[in-house]
């Protein structure tokens, strides 16, 4: 399967695979806005989380949601660079 994002053509073409994308999508937003299950993280294949507080900062006008502030002091989730507004996070077993 091509990548959700990138691999656009797929989506329209094949229903099975737009129903998978889509949950995959939700699921994702999901973690993102409460992240407080460690086990959505591993089962979306994460290892390392970046997040920002405004999806402008890395130049897109849209994100998956969440904040920095949202994801400091899980258990699962390790601090490993911060900035103003943005960290890199590496998802551990928590």
């Amino acid at each position: 399967m091509e990548s959700p994002l990138e691999g656009r053509q797929p989506l329209i073409e094949e229903f099975d695979v737009l129903q998978r994308t889509n949950a995959l999508l939700l699921r994702a937003h999901g973690f993102f806005e409460a992240p407080v299950d460690p086990i959505v993280a591993r089962e979306l294949g994460a290892r390392w989380l970046l997040i920002v507080d405004d999806p402008a900062i890395l130049g897109a006008v849209a994100g998956f949601g969440g904040t920095v502030a949202a994801f400091e002091g899980l258990p699962y989730a390790e601090p490993v660079w911060r900035g103003t507004g943005v960290a890199i996070f590496a998802v551990g077993a928590g």
